[in-house]
């Protein structure tokens, strides 16, 4: 038990190290790193979590050290003798037990009050569903941009009137879902290409892999932090993606897409899907993110102060459907 107890400590440290160093790096260094550098950190925080790297280094280790050839170190004391030793400082064999009654406890209620909310997500969207039509724009949309990606995988499209906001589901059988009000102002085409870098990215089964961490390590306060990041950075390391080619004025478009479709993102939970709308609190972060993305087209040598202006547009966003204002 006390060996069992020593594998959760060290892996809930280095997966906390690991954390811990993003933190330093957001502090120091805020906007250096682009949104996909810090998604590939924090998805190997997860690995920390979950794999025992800290015990297979320490078995490694000696292996590759020519001087360590002997068992007897200088003490005279063999390394077995002085490794039983250590282990007398451990718990007690009734204090270990304890902590670890404690700790599945919680890692097992966590577990099953995650499962219990994703299943009653799922069955709402499948309860409200309804099929999207052959030749609906759509439809047509997903396979042009299925094709443009090189993604051969089966996706399915399918409206609900449960959600106000576009989603994507499923690990096995994706499913795009699709709100069956308030698409006129939105860019489906804009839409389907996030959906499918979400998809192909295979985000939902980091999302997935990060709740198994969270399960596991539920009295962690930096599980919980590296958590809502990896959704954070899922979606700007995605908008990333999707605005890299973009042109000025689609990438306009796209914002004015985003903000569209967070009209409607309340309630939804970011931790089962993945979804164009995010937090309004992030909003301005993540339009000036995705505008500073290199390789923009036809920029102008007023961008700093075009810039600006979108942005405040952004911000103090006027109702759907007013007549949109450029910015001179």
């Amino acid at each position: 038990m006390n060996k069992l107890l020593e594998l959760l400590v060290s892996l809930s440290v280095a997966g906390s190290t690991v954390v811990i160093c993003i933190l330093l790096l957001r502090l120091f260094s805020p906007g250096v790193f682009p949104a996909q550098w810090l998604y590939t950190i924090g998805k190997m925080a997860i690995g920390f979590y979950l794999l025992p790297v800290a015990f297979v280094m320490q078995w490694l280790l000696p292996l590759f050290n020519p001087y360590q050839t002997s068992t007897v170190h200088i003490s005279g004391q063999p390394s077995s003798i002085q490794q039983k030793s250590i282990s007398e400082l451990n718990l007690s064999v009734d204090a270990a037990l304890v902590f670890l009654s404690i700790w599945g406890t919680g890692a097992i209620a966590f577990a099953i009050w995650q499962v219990y909310c994703y299943r009653r997500f799922i069955k709402n969207l499948q309860f409200t569903r309804s099929p999207v039509p052959v030749n609906d724009e759509a439809a047509k949309q997903l396979t042009l941009i299925k094709k443009a990606l090189g993604m051969r995988s089966n996706v399915r499209l399918t409206y609900s009137s449960a959600i106000r906001s576009p989603v994507l589901v499923g690990l096995w059988k994706p499913t795009i879902y699709l709100p069956i009000e308030h698409l006129e102002n939105i860019d489906m085409s804009m839409v389907m290409q996030h959906e499918l870098i979400h998809l192909k990215r295979k985000d939902l089964w980091v999302k997935a892999i990060t709740l198994a961490a969270s399960s596991l390590h539920w009295f962690n306060p930096f599980v919980r932090i590296l958590r809502n990041d990896i959704h954070t950075w899922s979606e700007l390391s995605c908008d990333e993606e999707v605005v890299k080619e973009m042109s000025h004025v689609e990438r306009k478009r796209y914002g004015e897409t985003i903000l569209n479709v967070m009209i409607g993102s309340r309630g939804i939970p970011v931790r089962f899907c993945a979804s164009l709308s995010g937090d309004g609190k992030r909003l301005k972060r993540r339009l000036s993110l995705m505008l500073s993305v290199q390789k923009l087209k036809n920029i102008q040598s007023c961008w700093p102060q075009r810039q600006s202006l979108l942005l405040e547009q952004w911000v103090h966003l006027q109702p759907p459907g007013q007549p949109e204002q450029h910015p001179r």
